[in-house]
């Protein structure tokens, strides 16, 4: 009887499907205004588990009451515009936008992959953004508990056009499976359109994180909501400014992991200290001709070779050669290339210097 009493709280203001499954309500108490979703049984032990998540970025549970045939559950009502209507209406979303609104999503999923959850229905319709910008994930519905002894799903759901390839029962999904959907959903803000109709185009860092996300075997896709979070980090949202997107593909700045950055700040700074020392020497001597030939080696000899070695501008990735070669394969590519590269130049400046 308490838990009736409960429901009963909650007075329906309109009905939000056609399913008769989710209602917008009042709090008759309090006057606010809340989500009741008529949930399976499948889905309890998703939405308890939900109701100890407390993330900015995930519409939140407050309540869950008991049905004859499963249960309704009370959650928070997300303001604003769903994606899905900002598209239909027209919109298209810019690089910067599109960056600003992934970082919420992959706070969200990280919270909810470390509970094991995978949400399983990441779309358009799914992603709400207020006026501020805040974005707000919901409708876990269909969302599953990650169970690494099962090799397939046990039953197969998501929005046609952003669900994984494992959805329809080639293997279970798991976080890789909302990572395809994350990079399909950013195709459709920048283009309007599915991936399969037309994929972005443009900015170059955006193309490379898209046509990851949704490789079609899920060990090729990024390993975590993490590792598409740092490679966003340093993205190129300015207009038209090459300058600036060169400066952020520097090799050991573009994933803004402070050891890598201190590596490569500490190598640079290696190479320009060493070049003024060796600069000082030869004017207190007047070797001006000599200077000349060591400052070209010291900019084609070393820096260089430095860029190639860290895959500058992804020019590995973008080589029809080296294009479809395994990472393992392009990291020691790039390494012998960068490191050949100076050994040559500098056995035949050696040579004339000396």
């Amino acid at each position: 009887m308490e838990e009736k009493r409960g429901i009963e709280r909650y007075q329906i203001i309109n009905k939000l499907n056609d399913r008769n499954s989710v209602f917008l309500v009042r709090n008759v108490l309090d006057g606010s205004i809340w989500v009741e979703k008529i949930i399976e049984n499948e889905s309890i032990e998703i939405y308890r588990r939900l109701m100890n998540i407390r993330q900015p970025n995930i519409a939140y549970v407050k309540e869950i009451y008991m049905r004859d045939e499963g249960a309704a559950v009370i959650e928070e009502y997300a303001e604003g515009i769903s994606i899905f209507d900002a598209v239909d209406n027209g919109r298209l979303f810019s690089v910067y936008e599109v960056r600003e609104i992934v970082f919420q999503l992959c706070d969200a999923l990280k919270c909810l992959h470390k509970n094991n959850i995978v949400h399983r229905d990441i779309s358009a319709n799914n992603v709400i953004i207020d006026s501020r910008g805040n974005v707000k994930l919901i409708d876990m519905g269909i969302s599953r508990i990650k169970n690494p002894e099962k090799r397939v799903d046990t039953y197969f759901m998501g929005t046609a056009g952003y669900a994984a390839p494992e959805q329809f029962g080639f293997r279970q999904t798991d976080e890789k499976s909302d990572i395809f959907s994350l990079g399909v959903l950013m195709n459709v803000m920048l283009t309007g359109e599915f991936p399969s109709e037309r994929i972005y185009s443009g900015n170059r860092r955006m193309e490379k994180i898209i046509s990851k996300c949704i490789e079609m075997e899920p060990k090729n896709r990024y390993k975590n909501v993490s590792e598409v979070k740092r490679c966003f980090m340093t993205i190129s949202t300015e207009k038209n400014n090459k300058i600036a997107a060169m400066i952020k593909e520097l090799p050991g700045t573009r994933t803004m992991t402070w050891w890598k950055m201190g590596i490569a700040f500490f190598v640079y700074a290696l190479i320009f200290i060493f070049f003024d020392i060796v600069e000082i020497a030869m004017l207190s001597e007047s070797r001006y001709y000599d200077m000349l030939w060591f400052g070209i080696w010291a900019v084609i000899g070393m820096f260089i070779p430095c860029l190639l070695s860290g895959n500058y501008m992804y020019y590995a990735d973008r080589l029809k050669l080296t294009a479809k070669l395994p990472a393992a394969m392009k990291v020691i590519i790039c390494y012998c290339l960068g490191i050949g590269l100076a050994a040559v130049i500098f056995y035949f400046l050696y040579m004339i210097l000396v």
